[in-house]
C-alpha cells in the first residue's frame, strides 16, 4: 500500500477551492437533453482517445468512433474488445457511481476490473486503501488522485479515479475527462506521477491533478457556452418564434413558421436548424412529420 504523505499548499488549497466552485456553476447551468447527449458523446470519445495515446494503442479517433458506433463490433479484434471494455467501464461509473452515497468497496473495484479484463489487484491491500480514503473530510479530488496513484500504471488507474470524481459528482453529468489532458501533457505527467510513486511525498502530484481537473472542467464550461448562445443573439424572428413555444407542451413544424411570419419553406428551416443548434429547441420525427418544441 503506498504510504500518503502532503502538505495542503496554498497553490493546492486554492486549486481545490477553485474546482468546488466550477463544479457549482457547471452543475447549477440548465442543459437541454440534446446538447447533454452530445457532451457526453464527445466526452467518452475524449476518455477513449486519450487512453488510446496514453496506451499507445494504434487508434485514431476516427477508428475508434467506428468501434464505438457499429451495433454489432468486430470481436475479433482485441483492439476492439479493450476499446469497449473500456467505453462499457465508463458506463458503469456514469450509470452507478454518479452521485452515489454507498462506500467504494473492494468489491466495486473488482467489478469495474471485471469490466476491462483487469487484475484488480489484492483486497488485503486494497480495502484498507479505500477505508483510509473515505474516512474523515479528504477532499474528493484528494481521493481521486490518491486512487489513480495507487493503479497506476494500470488502465484501472483512469477509471478508479474516475469512479471517485463520479460519487461527488466531479464528473459534472459525465462530461468531465482527464485521459484527454494526461495525452496532451504526456511528458510532465509521466514524470510527476513516476516522481510520486517513488517518494511518499505527493503534493505535486495532488497539484497537478487539481490542475488538471480545473482545465477540464473550464473546457466543459467552454463547451456549455458555445451551446448555449444567450437570446440576446438571436434575431428578433428566433426570439419570436421562441416565444410561440412559452406555453408548456406546446410544438411548430416548419409550416406553422412559414404561415406564423409570412416566409418560405427554406428560410424557415435555417430558423429553425439555427435555434437548435444553439439547444433552444428540441427536433421530432422526421421528413414532413417533423415538429420541434422548447429545449
Amino acid at each position: 500500500m503506498i504510504s500518503i504523505s502532503y502538505n495542503v499548499s496554498s497553490r493546492l488549497k486554492e486549486s481545490l477551492a477553485k474546482a468546488d466552485s466550477l463544479r457549482q456553476v457547471i452543475l447549477l447551468t440548465p442543459v437541454s437533453p440534446q446538447t447533454e447527449i452530445t457532451l457526453r458523446w464527445q466526452t467518452t470519445l475524449a476518455h477513449l482517445t486519450g487512453w488510446a495515446s496514453l496506451s499507445n494503442q494504434p487508434l485514431t479517433e476516427d477508428s475508434i468512433n467506428t468501434i464505438v458506433s457499429q451495433v454489432q463490433s468486430d470481436a475479433s479484434s482485441p483492439l476492439a474488445v479493450k476499446v469497449l471494455n473500456y467505453k462499457n467501464a465508463l458506463n458503469y461509473i456514469r450509470e452507478s457511481w454518479t452521485a452515489n452515497p454507498d462506500p467504494v468497496t473492494f468489491t466495486v473495484i473488482k467489478a469495474l476490473a471485471g469490466i476491462l479484463a483487469v487484475n484488480p489487484g489484492s483486497e488485503k491491500e486494497i480495502q484498507p486503501l479505500l477505508a483510509y480514503l473515505q474516512t474523515g473530510q479528504t477532499h474528493p479530488l484528494i481521493q481521486s488522485a490518491t486512487a489513480h496513484l495507487y493503479f497506476y500504471p494500470s488502465r484501472l488507474a483512469y477509471l478508479v479515479s474516475l469512479l471517485f470524481l463520479a460519487k461527488y459528482n466531479y464528473n459534472l453529468r459525465g462530461w468531465l475527462s482527464l485521459e484527454d489532458y494526461w495525452s496532451l501533457n504526456k511528458t510532465e505527467y509521466l514524470e510527476v506521477i513516476q516522481q510520486a510513486t517513488h517518494s511518499t511525498h505527493t503534493t505535486l502530484w495532488f497539484e497537478f491533478f487539481c490542475r488538471a481537473v480545473i482545465t477540464q472542467m473550464e473546457k466543459v464550461g467552454t463547451s456549455l457556452a458555445s451551446y448555449h448562445a444567450p437570446i440576446r443573439h438571436l434575431t428578433h424572428r428566433q426570439k419570436a418564434i421562441l416565444a410561440l413555444l412559452e406555453q408548456p407542451d406546446t410544438s411548430v413544424s416548419n409550416k406553422t413558421i412559414q404561415k406564423a411570419f409570412n416566409i418560405s419553406q427554406v428560410t424557415a428551416s435555417r430558423n429553425l436548424a439555427a435555434l437548435a443548434s444553439l439547444g433552444q429547441l428540441l427536433v421530432h420525427g422526421s421528413g414532413r412529420s417533423t415538429y420541434y418544441t422548447r429545449a
